[in-house]
């Protein structure tokens, strides 16, 4: 089930489009982000995710607004055009009963060559270059180690960032966020 707000976006958003599956949260005097995880905290101080443009929370049916002034969103389908650093809604914020969105594994296979270092020395590389990577227009969302290498999810796993990280950091399990829509 879909339920479309009125959000009177206007502009279209050129660049290829993407969409998302997850929860608006706006926070007072801070950008609004598409959450892919949320603090526990009442009112939510903040969340793990991508900052959204166009935007209007209060728009969205059945937002739930906070004393402190702190918006969230049921579970909203967004699509949009992403630059690197914020998707920028090209479609009304849609409430759906589709589940969140999860990172998706991408195609492209890592390269054949070994791993630049340990699997603990590279996990500490990409956390440590995440302003660089930010820098390059690749969000990284998480980074952590896992059964057999290191596990990044990146907001947008486009070719270019995957080709970027597998550079970097040789062969690295990438997954992606935000799908093509």
């Amino acid at each position: 089930m879909l339920l479309a707000c009125s959000c009177g976006l206007g502009q279209s958003t050129p660049g290829p489009q993407y969409s998302v599956v997850a929860s608006l949260l706006a926070v007072r005097s801070k950008p609004t982000f598409a959450c892919q995880f949320i603090l526990t905290s009442l009112p939510p101080a903040g969340c793990a995710g991508v900052e959204v443009r166009n935007a209007q929370v209060a728009s969205v049916p059945g937002t739930t607004v906070y004393r402190n002034g702190t918006m969230q969103t049921h579970v909203v389908r967004l699509v949009g055009s992403w630059d690197g650093r914020a998707l920028t809604l090209s479609q009304s914020a849609q409430v759906t009963t589709e589940a969140e969105t999860t990172a998706l594994p991408v195609a492209q296979s890592p390269p054949a060559e070994l791993r630049r270092g340990s699997t603990s020395e590279v996990d500490q590389r990409v956390a440590h270059d995440a302003a660089v990577l930010q820098d390059l227009g690749i969000h990284l969302l998480e980074v952590g180690t896992g059964a057999d290498g290191v596990d990044v999810v990146l907001a947008v796993a486009d070719a270019r960032s995957v080709h970027t990280m597998y550079d970097r950091y040789g062969a690295v399990h990438i997954s992606g966020w935000l799908q093509p829509a």
